[in-house]
C-alpha cells in the first residue's frame, strides 16, 4: 500500500494498492526467514532459486483471442489466478475449481470515463434519478492444465473466445500481476 495525497493542500490521504514490486517483496520475504531462524546466507541463495525471469508469458493466437502461459502446475496456478483477481479489484461472481472456471464481472476504467465526461450539466443536477451503472462486462477466466505448466484464457459470458479489446486489457492486466 502507498500513501496518496487527495487534494491540492496536502490535508487528508488515503492508502492506495500500489503495483507489485517483486524486489521488495523477496526483501521482505527474506526478513520472515530470518526472523523463522533460517541463515541469512541460505534464506538469500532460496530466494535467488526461486526469483526466475517470468512466470507468465503472453501468447497472441491467429483469431485475436490470446492466453497467458504459466510455468507452474494446474494447483498454484488457481490460487494465483484467485489472488490477482482479488488483489486487481475483480468482482468475482463464481468459481468452479473442477472445470476451471472463474466467473467474473469487469468494469473497463476508460469507457465508464467517457460515459460521465458526456453528461450535460443539466442531467448531473438530477439528482433524484439513479446513477447509470456502468457497464460491467461478464467474462470467465478459465485455467487449462498442461503437463508440467498452465494456460489462462478470457472467456466471453457463454464460454467461448474472447477477441475484444476488453479481454485483451483483461489478459494483459493479469500476464503484469503474475509475472
Amino acid at each position: 500500500m502507498s500513501e496518496v495525497y487527495t487534494n491540492v493542500y496536502r490535508d487528508s490521504t488515503v492508502w492506495q494498492a500500489r503495483p507489485v514490486d517483486p524486489g521488495l517483496e523477496a526483501e521482505f520475504l527474506r526478513r520472515l526467514m530470518l526472523r523463522f531462524g533460517v541463515d541469512d546466507a541460505r534464506a538469500k541463495a532460496q530466494l535467488a532459486a526461486a526469483n526466475t525471469d517470468s512466470k507468465a508469458k503472453l501468447v497472441a493466437a491467429a483469431d485475436g483471442a490470446g492466453s497467458i502461459e504459466l510455468t507452474e502446475p494446474f494447483d498454484r496456478a488457481w490460487r494465483r489466478v484467485g489472488l490477482v483477481l482479488d488483489r486487481v479489484g475483480f468482482t468475482v461472481e463464481d468459481r468452479d475449481r473442477s472445470k476451471g472456471f472463474y466467473f467474473v464481472r469487469y468494469v473497463d476504467p476508460e469507457a465508464d470515463a467517457v460515459g460521465k465526461s458526456n453528461e450535460s450539466f443539466l442531467a448531473k443536477l438530477m439528482f433524484w434519478r439513479d446513477p447509470p451503472d456502468p457497464k460491467a462486462g461478464q467474462y470467465r477466466v478459465f485455467i487449462k492444465d498442461r503437463s508440467d505448466s498452465s494456460e489462462v484464457q478470457v472467456l466471453n459470458k457463454e464460454g467461448g473466445p474472447d477477441t475484444s479489446d476488453t479481454a485483451r486489457k483483461i489478459l494483459s492486466l493479469l500476464q503484469q500481476q503474475l509475472k
